[in-house]
């Protein structure tokens, strides 16, 4: 999970290229400046509502600002996934979105379902 230092270093990356402050980031993204402040601090949380006011702010995708609070997990590396499940991937790709939807649930419900089978084929 990122420490709210990773993310403070990660945010300061974003904002001084534009020669942004905290100030001028509070401005763009509409999130109070004693917010930020305490994010920044650390005696605050990140929720949400934030990361979404920030990314639009910064023009960066939502999932980025939520993967770099740990809000989300990081990104698997989709290069070292087994050829089976790539071809999979694309060609899930290929289906309409409802069909996606299903699959998507599908997964879900699999990967929560107790108890897992292992690998192995045991059950």
């Amino acid at each position: 999970m990122t420490t709210s230092s990773d993310f403070k270093d990660w945010l300061l990356t974003q904002i001084q290229p534009r020669g942004w402050r905290l100030a001028d980031l509070a401005r763009h993204s509409g999130v109070r400046y004693a917010t930020l402040n305490h994010i920044f601090s650390g005696t605050r949380g990140i929720g949400p509502d934030v990361c979404r006011a920030l990314a639009h702010a910064l023009g960066l995708p939502a999932e980025t600002v939520f993967r770099q609070t740990g809000l989300l997990p990081a990104a698997p590396d989709l290069t070292a996934i087994p050829e089976p499940l790539a071809v999979a991937l694309v060609m899930l790709t290929a289906l309409p979105p409802s069909e996606q939807q299903l699959i998507g649930e599908f997964i879900q419900w699999r990967y929560t379902r107790q108890p897992l089978e292992t690998t192995q084929g045991k059950r």
